[in-house]
C-alpha cells in the first residue's frame, strides 16, 4: 500500500499545475449535468433508429469528453501532439471501434421480436465476449509498433510481484465502496446485476443448477473488465501516453467516466476519482492489474447488498 501511495504523491508532485487540474475538474461537472439533466445517452443516443447514426453519434459522445481536456493541455503544455500522423490514426481507429460496439443493438441479434428461452440471459453473456473481441482488434494491430516500447502485452505483465502490490487497496476499496452503496437507492436498484440478466428464470425453466448459470456469467463480467483495462489503461495510459505524455491519465479519466453514463449517478461519479487513480497507478507500474483487480472487488460489494 505505502508503494502505490508514493506513486500517486511522486505523480502528483511531478505533473500537478493548477490550470490544468482546474480545468480538468470543471470539465465532468459539464459533461455530467448535460448527460443526467437530459438523460442524453439513455433518451437520445440510444434510440437513434439506425446504426448510422448511433455510431457517429457515439464517435462525439466519447471523443469529446477526450478531446476537450486533451486539447486544453496540449496547448498549455506547448506539445505538437495533434500534429502527429501516429496520434490521430491511433485515436480515431480506438473511438471508432467503441461507437461500432456500443452502436450495435445486440439484444435484437440474439432475441429479435420474440422472448426466446434464454434469450435476455445469452445476451448479457456474449455481448461481453464480443465487446472484448472488438477492443482487442485495434490493439492487436497497433501491438506491432508498440511492443517495443511496452513491457508486456498492454499492461499484461504476469510476474506476481506486478500483482501483489494492489492486494491491500482491494479490501480498502470494497469496504468504501460498499458503505457508500448503502446510502444509495440507485446502486441498490441496480445491483446485483445477475438478477436482472434473466439468469434466475432461465436456470429453473431448464433446470440447470444456479451456480452454472451466475459462474458463466461472473465469468463473462470478468472479461468485461478485461477489455475495459485493456482498452482505458493498457492502450490509453501506456501507448498512447508515449505520445501524450504523463497527462495522460486526466482526459482518459474523463472519457473513462462517459462509459459510465448509462449506469447509476454514484457509480459513474466515483469512476472519474477510480478511472485517475488506476491510471496514475498504470503509468508508474506500466501494469493493468490495478482496475482488473480493484473493479470486481468493487462490483462484488455493491452486488453484496441487502435487496
Amino acid at each position: 500500500m505505502k508503494v502505490l501511495l508514493a506513486h500517486l504523491r511522486n505523480y502528483i508532485a511531478e505533473y500537478f499545475r493548477w490550470s490544468i487540474y482546474l480545468f480538468t475538474a470543471l470539465w465532468p461537472v459539464v459533461i455530467f449535468s448535460i448527460n443526467y439533466s437530459l438523460d442524453f445517452e439513455d433518451d437520445l443516443v440510444d434510440t437513434l433508429p439506425t446504426y448510422g447514426q448511433r455510431l457517429v453519434s457515439f464517435i462525439l459522445f466519447h471523443f469529446i469528453p477526450f478531446a476537450v481536456p486533451a486539447a486544453f493541455i496540449a496547448y498549455h503544455t506547448n506539445s505538437k501532439l495533434f500534429s502527429s500522423r501516429e496520434f490521430w490514426a491511433k485515436i480515431l481507429l480506438v473511438f471508432f471501434m467503441l461507437a461500432a460496439y456500443r452502436s450495435l443493438r445486440l439484444y435484437d441479434f440474439f432475441c429479435g421480436s420474440s422472448m426466446i428461452n434464454g434469450c435476455l440471459y445469452w445476451f448479457r453473456v456474449f455481448s461481453r465476449y464480443i465487446g472484448l473481441l472488438m477492443f482487442l482488434l485495434p490493439l492487436l494491430v497497433f501491438y506491432r509498433t508498440d511492443k517495443k516500447y511496452l513491457k508486456s502485452f498492454y499492461g499484461m505483465d504476469l510476474h506476481f510481484s506486478s500483482i501483489r502490490s494492489y492486494f491491500p487497496l482491494l479490501g480498502i476499496m470494497a469496504v468504501i465502496i460498499f458503505i457508500a452503496a448503502l446510502v444509495s437507492d440507485d446502486l441498490q436498484s441496480y445491483y446485483p446485476v445477475y438478477n436482472r440478466s434473466g439468469g434466475p428464470n432461465y436456470a429453473v425453466n431448464n433446470n440447470i443448477p444456479q451456480w452454472k448459470t451466475v459462474l458463466l456469467f461472473e465469468s463473462s463480467y470478468l472479461f468485461n473488465f478485461l477489455s475495459t483495462e485493456f482498452f482505458f489503461r493498457g492502450f490509453f495510459i501506456l501507448a498512447l501516453g508515449r505520445l501524450f505524455g504523463p497527462h495522460i491519465v486526466l482526459p482518459v479519466a474523463c472519457v473513462y467516466a462517459s462509459i459510465h453514463f448509462g449506469k447509476p449517478f454514484p457509480e459513474a461519479l466515483s469512476s472519474i476519482s477510480g478511472g485517475y487513480i488506476l491510471g496514475v497507478l498504470t503509468l508508474k507500474t506500466e501494469n493493468i492489474w490495478g482496475g482488473f483487480f480493484c473493479m470486481p472487488a468493487a462490483r462484488s460489494s455493491w452486488s453484496s447488498l441487502p435487496s
